[in-house]
């Protein structure tokens, strides 16, 4: 009999982290007990709509983290370590059977549609007998001897209680179509938390005319200051919205953010550069370089600012007003604070038989695989730690 056939966890929450966790534990050892709790009728759902439709969902910088140079992994990269990105990897794919294929570090399923992902793992998952059990979790709370226990309400309104020897918290955020997360849920643990707002998501700014540009799209060099200081720069395609900027360098943008100081923020689109070209703008060619609206836009601003057509076609610059609502994100900035986490097993430092997992965690990442592939890193280290 294996030595883990004792032990049950309750993972809270059917997001890509927890059922990810499910997959490697039941891989590895059968006998473990693992129930998912969930409120929702389909868990995981959030995999169907990453990516497009497409489900970009690992990135190849994470088998060597060296390769993760920007500030922003600098939480992550406590979490990838060594050998861990690779490993999780592999026995991600070798579990779910899902063929994929690299345009460039980024990994797709072979199929081209994030539906092929999300059956291999629902597959599995059935096949392994995780229990799913479609109850929201209401409160969570440690015992003396230190077992965990929560309530859930199930879909009569019945209260019911639970009892496990450990359980994972991998409720995930506020994006897409997730109802608000009640913080009162973990507060007989005492963890410390920033709430969440939106992240990879389009920007609202406060600049009128835009109406004209909708749908509009046009490639750029992308640069995000900070009153004075630039704080990322990206090449890309912004595409305009009717009061606001969309786009994956603006995605990349949303995520460095501070939510409190939006005012402080602008962007800057150099629109005369792209794929290692560059051309100066006039009235001879302006009407050929960008499509109509967004020409008539740049001559109209040009002379508000009195500013030759070329120097405002290099920057032109919009101020944030606010950050689209979480329908419109893929990703929650925000979660427990990352000094409540033990990041070499992925449990609460305070609450050792507690783990977390996912958009719990407040470490939001660029576009590109990195979230989804880090939530599988992390449930790949909860999984050692649990069978350890």
């Amino acid at each position: 009999m294996s030595k883990y056939s004792k032990h049950r966890i309750a993972i809270l929450g059917g997001g890509v982290a927890g059922v990810s966790l499910a997959l490697f534990i039941k891989n590895r050892d059968p006998s473990f007990e693992v129930s998912i709790f969930d409120g929702s009728k389909k868990v995981a759902s959030r995999i169907l709509i990453s990516g497009n439709g497409r489900s970009n969902f690992f990135n190849t910088d994470y088998f060597n983290p060296s390769n993760l140079e920007d500030p922003i992994f600098h939480k992550a990269k406590s979490i990838v370590e060594g050998s861990i990105g690779l490993d999780a990897f592999n026995e991600f794919i070798k579990i779910t059977n899902c063929p994929y294929f690299n345009q460039g570090n980024l990994i797709y399923p072979f199929a081209n549609k994030s539906s092929a992902l999300y059956d291999s793992m629902m597959d599995k998952i059935q096949q392994y007998k995780a229990q799913i059990i479609h109850e929201k979790v209401i409160d969570v709370f440690e015992n003396k001897d230190e077992s965990i226990s929560f309530k859930t309400i199930d879909e009569n309104n019945d209260i019911k209680k639970y009892s496990f020897d450990k359980v994972c918290l991998s409720f995930g955020g506020n994006s897409l179509a997730y109802p608000p997360f009640d913080w009162s849920i973990l507060k007989s643990l005492n963890l410390k938390h920033i709430e969440y707002t939106p992240a990879i998501c389009p920007i609202k700014v406060k600049e009128k005319g835009l109406k004209a540009l909708d749908g509009i799209r046009a490639k750029c060099i992308m640069s995000l200051y900070k009153k004075d200081d630039l704080i990322y720069k990206e090449e890309g395609e912004i595409l305009f919205k009717p009061d606001g900027l969309s786009g994956i360098c603006i995605f990349n943008a949303s995520i460095r953010l501070n939510p409190n100081e939006l005012n402080s923020y602008s962007i800057h689109l150099d629109l005369t550069k792209h794929s290692n070209s560059k051309i100066e703008v006039d009235m001879n060619n302006i009407y050929y370089a960008y499509p109509k609206q967004l020409s008539e836009y740049i001559v109209k601003k040009s002379k508000e600012d009195n500013k030759t057509l070329n120097n405002e076609a290099s920057d032109l610059s919009f101020q944030i007003q606010g950050l689209y609502p979480f329908k419109f994100s893929q990703v929650s900035k925000g979660g427990i604070d990352f000094s409540e986490i033990n990041t070499k097993n992925m449990n609460l430092i305070k609450h050792k038989n507690i783990y977390t997992l996912g958009e719990m965690l407040d470490i939001p990442l660029p576009c590109g695989g990195y979230n989804i592939g880090l939530c599988i890193i992390e449930a790949y280290k909860a999984m050692l730690s649990l069978l350890s």
